[in-house]
């Protein structure tokens, strides 16, 4: 039994919107149980390349509000096909070292 709500934050290695990625989160979010929700983020395809010179004062908006996103979730779910020895260049998911700075950083 869930003691509390769980919110959960997906983020999606293709933009295809037909992806097996994004099936497969779309049937995460069908077979929840009462309580914990899931949300897919749309705001990959509008993050820019990760730029360590863009931190601080020059951190763009959009990655502002997405870490903003990652804070609020009480966990992250990251759906990649992969190869069998990495994840391809696109799926890194870089910037979300923006999310580890400390402006970015959650009190959690």
């Amino acid at each position: 039994m869930i003691q509390r709500a769980i919110s959960l934050y997906a983020l999606c290695g293709s933009q295809r919107q037909a992806s097996a990625s994004r099936r497969l989160l779309e049937g995460l979010q069908l077979a929840c149980p009462d309580g914990v929700t899931i949300t897919i983020s749309d705001l990959i395809g509008a993050l820019p390349i990760f730029n360590p010179d863009n931190e601080g004062e020059r951190t763009p908006p959009v990655v502002e509000k997405f870490a903003d996103e990652i804070r609020k979730a009480d966990g992250l779910i990251v759906s990649c096909l992969n190869t069998p020895t990495a994840y391809p260049a696109a799926s890194r998911m870089r910037w979300t070292g923006w999310c580890h700075g400390t402006k970015c950083r959650s009190s959690r």
